[in-house]
């Protein structure tokens, strides 16, 4: 079956998924279906959310809430975590050096909802970074804590978590979505790959 499926599959990824999920994901589907040759862009989820606009992508996999009209399909989500080297108290936060990075705005404006709502004082922040892998990098070299969701951590990390609750003590989350414009489900390519992420995460139902 997977040799009647061939084409090419043009993908926008969210950099973190691409960095963290995605090459397991593809080297499935590219066993599957051998004749599909996929072109992948990556970048902040507003940037794939713009190659959808701009119909030059087939399917977006975005983290974090966007507005998208048409075909949006809730694939997983990961909590929101404080990752240090050693164990810490959340009350002693404002006191420890943080590891900052750089990140989408709509993470961003989570985390910095959540510490003014918790904290008085701001963060103190001794590093700033480009890379969400550069901070959880320094923070296993016990340079300071970071705020980051847990795609980008690993059991062989062993490091501390601390998951954030909101004031409602419901837990802050990042969810990851799939979406695509609903005439791109004719192309074969599409279709076989929106079937195959289905069946990744169709587990995970939203919660």
């Amino acid at each position: 079956m997977g040799h009647q499926v061939q084409g090419t599959l043009r993908l926008g990824v969210s950099s973190n998924f691409a960095r963290y999920r995605l090459p397991a994901l593809l080297k499935r589907f590219v066993k599957l279906y051998p004749d599909v040759e996929i072109i992948v862009k990556t970048g902040w989820s507003t940037e794939v959310m713009n190659y959808l606009y701009k119909d030059e992508v087939h399917i977006g996999i975005v983290r974090g809430d966007h507005h998208w009209h048409e075909h949006h399909y809730f694939l997983y989500e990961e909590p929101v975590t404080i990752a240090s080297k050693e164990p810490i108290h959340l009350e002693d936060l404002p006191t420890l050096a943080r590891i900052n990075y750089k990140t989408d705005s709509h993470l961003k404006q989570t985390i910095d909802h959540w510490w003014h709502k918790t904290f008085h004082h701001p963060p103190l922040i001794t590093m700033d970074v480009d890379r969400i892998d550069t901070c959880v990098e320094l923070v296993k070299n016990g340079l300071g804590y970071a705020i980051i969701p847990s795609i980008s951590l690993s059991e062989i990390d062993s490091l501390h978590t601390i998951d954030l609750y909101s004031e409602e003590n419901q837990p802050i989350s990042r969810k990851t979505w799939m979406t695509h414009r609903h005439a791109a489900l004719e192309l074969s390519v599409v279709k076989a790959f929106v079937d195959f992420m289905k069946s990744q995460y169709n587990q995970e139902a939203p919660r």
